[in-house]
This record gives structure tokens, sequence and C-alpha cells, in this order.
């Protein structure tokens, strides 16, 4: 079945779009650090053309399209596989780009931050990576 293309899912991964899933899950969390996402597919049921087109590992960046809107850059964190007889399927689990600074260690020469406000901070600290893009007015307050 030809699906319209405002119901369609993609998943771009080295320049590749996906989009034959059996299930999609994405969530944006606008109030978290990051969003989610997990595609589902039966890698069995239409044979690729190059096997190496249907491998993801984890750490491979990724961007997912909902209805033709790029909504998430990002990187899968797992995939997990069960296979039987008749077919192959991955669950492809994931994370929005956010995730990697909430889950790392701040790295900055002299470890401090005193008398800096958030956006200073964010900057300092993102400064390797281009800084930040403010988006409303955080608190100009020191800590």
């Amino acid at each position: 079945m030809a699906w319209p293309a405002s119901e369609v899912a993609t998943l771009t991964v080295r320049g590749i779009d996906y989009q034959d899933w059996e299930s999609v899950w994405v969530q944006e969390r606008w109030t978290e650090s990051f969003s989610y996402f997990k595609f589902t597919a039966n890698e069995g049921r239409k044979p690729p053309s190059n096997w190496q087109n249907l491998q993801f590992v984890p750490g491979d960046d990724c961007i997912i399209t909902l209805g033709g809107i790029p909504v998430i850059n990002g990187t899968i964190i797992s995939r997990q596989m069960s296979a039987d007889k008749n077919s192959h399927m991955v669950q492809l689990t994931g994370k929005s780009f956010g995730f990697w600074p909430w889950k790392s260690s701040v790295y900055v020469k002299d470890g401090n931050f005193d008398g800096m406000n958030f956006v200073q901070i964010a900057n300092k600290v993102l400064a390797p990576w281009g800084g930040i893009a403010v988006v409303g007015n955080p608190d100009p307050r020191p800590f």
C-alpha cells in the first residue's frame, strides 16, 4: 500500500532514506534536554539490493522526517534484532543530539563559572562546538 506523503516517517542515515517501517514512535520533548525515537522494521519482507544499506549501528547520526517535515537530528543509541526462519526484525532506538551534552561531563580549562549567568556558562562549555543560539529570554542573573 502506498501511503500519502503526509503519513510517511523517514529515517535518513548516511544520506540514505528508509521508509519501510513496521512501527514508528517519535516523542518530541520540548521541556526536556532531548527527544526520543524508536523504529522497527522487518528486513526479511523485501530483501535489500545491497545488504550494507540496512545495517545500522549505534552511533550512526540520523535525521527523522515526519510527513516531509524534519523533526529530529539525532543518533541511534541501540539496535536490537530478533529472527526466525521467515523474518529478521530490527528495532532502532535513539535520541536527539541534545542527549550528548546532557549525558557528558563538562570540560573547561579552569572549571570556573563564578559570576556567570546561564547563557555565559552554556557558551563557555559549548565554545568548541560553536556555542549556543539563545531562544527566548533566559534569566540574566549570575549563579
